[in-house]
């Protein structure tokens, strides 16, 4: 999939609005701008793909379109960090079990997994703008380690998702 070398970040999801993908597109224009080698793998397809083209012509973005599950671990492994600048979801299971911390935005949409996840551990949260954003991208890369130094906690198990889930509802219901 023309991975490079050098230290990359991810991106591992549908490409559409909830997922703030012209936010991904303008980080990287800034980026760009500053003569940074920040490269994004991203994983995933949808109605905003077109955002990241020129950034795939200029080099900073391999476009590997759907990815399996095995295409996905390797891809999430091998990356310094995720980027996701919008809604996070289940990809908080897929950054604990990766041990990748997760760049996305102080964005008040994310859904209730954000809440696996420890901020300024495994969760990076910039204000919820390109330039700052771009920031934050730039500081994964730069890191000397793939995995950030925290301890990571094991990610949590479907049964407990599903009691989670089964619990809020019934709290919304009788309330």
């Amino acid at each position: 999939h023309d991975i490079p070398d050098a230290p990359y970040l991810s991106y591992v999801g549908g490409l559409d609005r909830s997922k703030k993908v012209d936010v991904l597109a303008d980080s990287l224009d800034v980026l760009h701008s500053r003569g940074s080698d920040v490269h994004v793998v991203v994983a995933g397809r949808g109605e905003q793909e077109h955002l990241l083209r020129p950034a795939a012509a200029r080099g900073q973005v391999t476009l590997v379109g759907y990815a399996d599950v095995d295409t996905k671990a390797v891809i999430l492994k091998g990356s310094a960090a995720i980027a996701n600048p919008g809604r996070v979801g289940l990809i908080a299971v897929d950054a604990l079990t990766a041990r990748r911390a997760i760049i996305t935005t102080q964005w008040p949409w994310h859904a209730p997994e954000i809440e696996y996840l420890r901020l300024n551990e495994s969760l990076i949260m910039p204000r919820d703008n390109a330039a700052d954003f771009a920031d934050a991208l730039e500081t994964a890369t730069r890191s000397t380690s793939n995995t950030m130094p925290i301890e990571w906690p094991a990610p949590p198990r479907m049964e407990s998702m599903v009691a989670n889930f089964r619990n809020g509802i019934i709290a919304l219901l009788t309330s």
